[in-house]
C-alpha cells in the first residue's frame, strides 16, 4: 500500500478505537447505574415486598447490558490491538 492508504487506515483505525472506547464507557455507566437502581428492591428493604415485577424487570435489563457492556469492551481491545500492529507493519 502506498503511504496515503497506510495513513488514511490507521486513522480510520483511530476513529474506530475512539468509539468503541466511547461506547464501552457509555455502557459500563448504564450498567452500573441499572444496578444502583435494583437495590432498593433488595430483600429486606423498603419497597422488596411491592416490587417484585419491577425487580425483575431491571435484573432483566441489568442482564442485557452486561452483554452490551461485554460487547462494547471486547471490539475497544480488539481495536486497540489492532492499532499498534498498523503503525509497526509501516516500511517507512
Amino acid at each position: 500500500m502506498t503511504k496515503p492508504e497506510d495513513e488514511a487506515v490507521e486513522q480510520n483505525a483511530r476513529v474506530r478505537l475512539g468509539l468503541w472506547r466511547k461506547r464501552a464507557l457509555y455502557s459500563a455507566v448504564a450498567f452500573l447505574l441499572s444496578c444502583a437502581f435494583v437495590y432498593p428492591f433488595v430483600d429486606g428493604r423498603k419497597l422488596s415486598a411491592h416490587g417484585e415485577a419491577v425487580k425483575q424487570g431491571l435484573l432483566l435489563l441489568s442482564l442485557g447490558l452486561l452483554i452490551v457492556l461485554l460487547y462494547c469492551a471486547l471490539l475497544w481491545r480488539g481495536a486497540r490491538q489492532s492499532l499498534p500492529d498498523l503503525e509497526s507493519e509501516r516500511p517507512y
